[in-house]
């Protein structure tokens, strides 16, 4: 049976929780589609690609954007913050991300960040997680 196109639930789909199903693979740019979702649960996984930067696009009923203990890579996208309705953005235990986070994700007041601070990783003010220079 081939695999399913995301795009036939991008007005329907509300709710994904695929956490805990050491599930691997890379993360679909396809999600960023899903214009419905207001919950999207991808922890606890073995998924290994960055994070998409077409995320950006899923709107603003998305709320809550979960990847954290997984082994995604390289940096987050400032994309991420043209989510306007996310109040909860779990990315941590994903020790390969590395650089700053953007402003751009780190200025919304209300949105709770979950990020390991690390050499590698940093951002969101002197607060937060100060970056060394």
């Amino acid at each position: 049976m081939p695999p399913y196109n995301i795009s036939h639930w991008s007005e329907t789909l509300e709710f994904l929780d695929v956490s805990g199903n050491l599930m691997t693979g890379t993360l679909s740019t396809e999600l960023g589609v899903l214009h419905k979702m207001r919950m999207m649960s991808l922890d606890e996984n073995h998924f290994t690609s960055t994070i998409p930067t077409e995320l950006g696009r899923m709107g603003d009923s998305i709320q809550f954007l979960r990847f954290w203990r997984n082994d995604l890579s390289g940096t987050v996208p400032s994309e991420l913050g043209q989510l306007s309705g996310l109040l909860d953005l779990a990315m941590h235990e994903n020790p390969l991300l590395s650089g700053i986070v953007p402003s751009e994700v780190c200025t919304t007041p209300q949105r709770f960040l979950w990020f390991n601070c690390t050499s590698r990783l940093c951002g969101c003010g002197a607060d937060f997680c100060p970056c060394s220079a």
